[in-house]
């Protein structure tokens, strides 16, 4: 009888919260653990879930390193520059660049963009909210000023954004030097989306990006434009396709986020329970694939290095 097939679903509903406490698992909704029996598959997010969510700025790749020879990079010990003693275009791209806003005491914004300028050692003012270089403390270094375009920075303000867009992968800003009054169309985005608008693409960009996805990174193109004129000022500001066009290489920034450790041990526990495993994110492919084999989502097939990618149907993850 129904009444009978109830108590027998309670008993064993019962019986597996038991047995997950003596696990020290507890189950705040027990009407869950019959759905989780049937399930076969499970999907995690990268960044937060797989990871940890806090993201690190590592260094940044200058457009000088482009020229060493595909497969030479890891010989390069100097291969990112770190982000204290970035003071260069690449930081007027970082501190100029962004979402961020100084409310109540604090920097709000896309971490992201936060942990880029922190680690170089700038900050939003608190009287201007312009971004100026951190003062020396006891234990560290303050920020450095930046030297762009034959001028020294000491700070700068946002004079325009053209904000993110997910569809075109990349941000622009017009922003000014208050120190020197010059102005500039600075640009960040996906490597594919800014390389397109670069004036000159240089020779081993695609190279040099590959590579550091593969390494595991998340990378960010970053590029700029002086603006000479009040009329080409006032056609950025107006024209997102203006503010971008033309712009000039500054080079890649590099962030991680470290794995966490106990995600490969999660995740071999719910193979051998008999548990499909995938990762669903939107980074990077090569990101993703290097993460992937440190978690042991990705796994050879034959035992071999490389017989995954003989066996691999999708065409876009074979190459």
């Amino acid at each position: 009888p129904p009444c009978y097939l109830l108590y027998r679903m309670a008993l064993a509903v019962n019986n597996s919260l038991m047995t997950l406490m003596k696990m020290h698992i507890f189950c705040t909704e027990p009407y869950r653990v019959p759905m989780a029996g049937k399930l076969d598959s499970c999907l995690f997010d990268k960044t937060g879930t797989l990871t940890t969510d806090e993201l690190v700025a590592v260094g940044i790749c200058q457009p000088s390193k482009l020229k060493i020879p595909k497969g030479k990079e890891d010989e390069d010990a100097k291969f990112l520059t770190p982000m204290i003693q970035v003071h260069d275009e690449a930081a007027l791209v970082l501190a100029g660049c962004h979402s961020l806003v100084y409310i109540e005491g604090e920097t709000t914004g896309d971490p992201l963009e936060n942990a880029a300028m922190r680690s170089m050692r700038w900050e939003l003012s608190n009287e201007t909210g312009r971004a100026v270089p951190r003062p020396d403390t006891e234990k560290r270094k303050g920020g450095q000023l930046i030297q762009a375009a034959g001028g020294k920075i000491s700070e700068l303000e946002v004079l325009n954004r053209h904000h993110f867009s997910s569809k075109l992968q990349r941000m622009s800003c017009v922003v000014k030097s208050v120190s020197t009054g010059k102005h500039f169309s600075v640009l960040k985005g996906s490597p594919e989306a800014v390389g397109s608008l670069l004036a000159e693409k240089p020779s081993g960009y695609d190279d040099k990006a590959a590579f550091l996805s593969k390494e595991g990174y998340r990378v960010i193109a970053l590029a700029y434009k002086p603006l000479g004129s009040a009329s080409e000022v006032e056609s950025a500001r107006e024209s997102r396709a203006s503010c971008e066009a033309d712009a000039q290489f500054a080079g890649f920034i590099a962030f991680t986020c470290r794995v966490r450790k106990d995600t490969a041990a999660v995740l071999m526990r719910l193979k051998e329970g008999g548990m499909s495993i995938a990762m669903v994110t939107g980074d990077a492919l090569l990101t993703a694939v290097h993460v992937a084999k440190e978690v042991h989502i990705l796994a050879p097939i034959g035992g071999g290095e490389h017989d995954f990618v003989e066996e691999e149907k999708n065409e876009e993850l074979r190459d």
